[in-house]
């Protein structure tokens, strides 16, 4: 009786977790321009490779992803470097972590085999040591590239799990929603590999938060 009075605890806080955040959600509507307006369009040697929207984002999601994960806003960047290297950047903002799916899902969805998951550290200037997941994804008869996926929820970085439970607990604490990210970053070729790629994601997110401090969300 006792182990089920636990098991029956554990799946009520689990979904309290998952649902509890709407709450306090601090701002329905999208906040797009605001986001665009901090992302950095280069980083090191890439540089943003516009294409039909405006001067800071390459492409766009489709309305199912703002319908599903109803964010402050979505960013989505290639950078290009002078040899014609490309890496795939997607910022997203939001107030709870529905707006942050998970990118094992999200990768299958898209007819990404994903080959290897482990975890490497970041050394983000400004911030102490970070964990993100690095995954070794590939397409059908294409060679295997590396992404690294990271959340920043407002108490900090962490892995998608820990994340939910990092923005529950804080929603319990403060009693109101906060803004926090999650970065995703895709060497598009293969021969952007993974230190590389770590030192861009680097750089990338401690620029992010300077132009943040310059720039705060209205």
């Amino acid at each position: 009786m006792k182990n089920a009075l636990i098991v029956t605890l554990v799946c009520f806080v689990a979904a309290a977790a998952a649902n509890f955040q709407y709450l306090f959600r601090s701002n329905d509507k999208l906040n797009e321009e605001w986001l665009h307006s901090v992302t950095p369009t280069q980083v090191r040697d890439f540089r943003l490779a516009p294409k039909t929207f405006d001067a800071t984002i390459s492409y766009e999601m489709g309305p199912d992803t703002y319908d599903t994960l109803k964010p402050i806003g979505i960013s989505c960047q290639i950078l290009t470097d002078t040899v014609g290297r490309k890496m795939d950047v997607v910022v997203i903002a939001g107030d709870t972590m529905d707006a942050f799916h998970d990118q094992q899902i999200c990768f299958s969805a898209q007819d990404w085999e994903i080959r290897n998951i482990t975890q490497v550290k970041l050394n983000i200037p400004g911030f102490k040591e970070v964990t993100a997941n690095h995954m070794r994804i590939s397409q059908k008869g294409q060679s295997p590239i590396d992404a690294l996926y990271l959340v920043q929820t407002p108490t900090g970085f962490y892995g998608y799990e820990r994340a939910r439970w990092e923005y529950f607990f804080n929603y319990l604490r403060k009693g109101k929603a906060e803004v926090g990210y999650s970065y995703r970053f895709i060497g598009l070729t293969p021969d952007v590999q993974l230190d590389e790629l770590k030192g861009l994601a680097e750089e990338y997110i401690a620029d992010f938060h300077q132009n943040i401090e310059a720039k705060p969300l209205p």
